[in-house]
């Protein structure tokens, strides 16, 4: 079993706005969507590949709670706290190009601790754990992240990690904390931009040195359309990605993730865990509505690319 542990809320996505907003201004929207959002964006593309992950979070005892809760409930091993407290809400704006920026309510995630993940029993079931949103979960930090995977390494798990982008414009400190955990994570997952934060470099091979020069083991970036490079016992992959038109790109680099974990679930060779997950993800984008693919979209999308080249 695969375990999901981190934020979950409700996403809130305004399409589309062309132009800077400002204070005292209206704009008009043309389309907005309503849906889980946080570890969501990762349960739901396995929960289509046939996996029913464990997933360890909070949501609160209200609309957007309920909301969230009934839609996820049926798909999951259910390690969710329902607390007092309101459900964490995200509003993100997108505009014609598919950038988007975020405005996030932590709500009930500041109650999200240690204790959330050591309690809850059904972990030690797992033999992958994956952590995700790490500056989402400020009263977990990097004591609790820290300890929490030494834990999972004990229980002999492996361990997976998207911190996200850090919401405080990577201030040194946080930066510090996210290259100390790196001996403690199996598989560190950033993306390009998050990656050229933290280890100041330009060139993704640089970065990769760096992050190995810090303890990692294993280092997956993510390059978006242009696919992703990987340093995976001590080899060097690179899988050049998919075309696809972007529709959405909210949760692209989550579903990659849900495309890994798959992979090594399933015993995958890196390559074909990095092209598995690239065409995952290039399905994803491409749709607005029913956006995650079953195991023969995902096979019939990698054997298109074969045939064009």
């Amino acid at each position: 079993m695969i375990g999901l542990v981190g934020n979950l809320n409700i996403d809130l996505i305004l399409y589309h706005l062309d132009e800077q907003p400002k204070f005292g201004s209206e704009y008009v929207m043309e389309n907005s969507v309503k849906r889980p959002g946080g570890l969501a964006n990762v349960l739901l593309p396995l929960s289509e590949l046939g996996e029913r992950p464990l997933v360890v979070s909070l949501l609160g005892n209200d609309f957007y709670g309920d909301l969230v809760y009934n839609e996820l409930r049926p798909k999951i091993v259910d390690g969710i706290v329902r607390t007092e407290s309101e459900t964490s809400l995200s509003i993100g704006v997108v505009n014609q190009s598919s950038e988007r920026f975020f405005l996030t309510l932590f709500g009930n995630l500041t109650e999200f601790t240690y204790d959330t993940v050591k309690s809850d029993q059904q972990l030690q079931e797992c033999s992958a754990v994956m952590f995700y949103g790490y500056f989402l979960l400020p009263n977990l930090g990097f004591e609790g992240t820290k300890q929490a995977l030494m834990d999972a390494k004990k229980r002999g798990q492996t361990t997976f990690v998207d911190a996200n982008s850090d919401i405080d414009g990577w201030n040194e400190e946080q930066v510090q904390e996210i290259l100390k955990l790196l001996p403690h994570i199996d598989y560190f997952m950033p993306n390009e931009e998050e990656a050229s934060y933290l280890t100041k470099q330009s060139e993704l091979k640089n970065m990769i040195r760096v992050f190995k020069e810090n303890g990692a083991n294993n280092v997956i970036i993510k390059k978006g359309p242009d696919g992703s490079i990987a340093s995976i016992d001590n080899q060097l992959y690179e899988d050049e990605g998919f075309h696809s038109i972007a529709v959405d790109t909210v949760g692209a680099g989550d579903s990659f993730d849900a495309g890994i974990l798959y992979g090594f679930h399933h015993g995958f060779t890196p390559e074909k865990m990095l092209e598995f997950a690239n065409a995952l993800a290039s399905i994803v984008v491409a749709r607005s509505e029913d956006r995650y693919p079953d195991l023969k979209e995902i096979q019939a999308q990698i054997e298109k690319r074969k045939q064009n080249k």
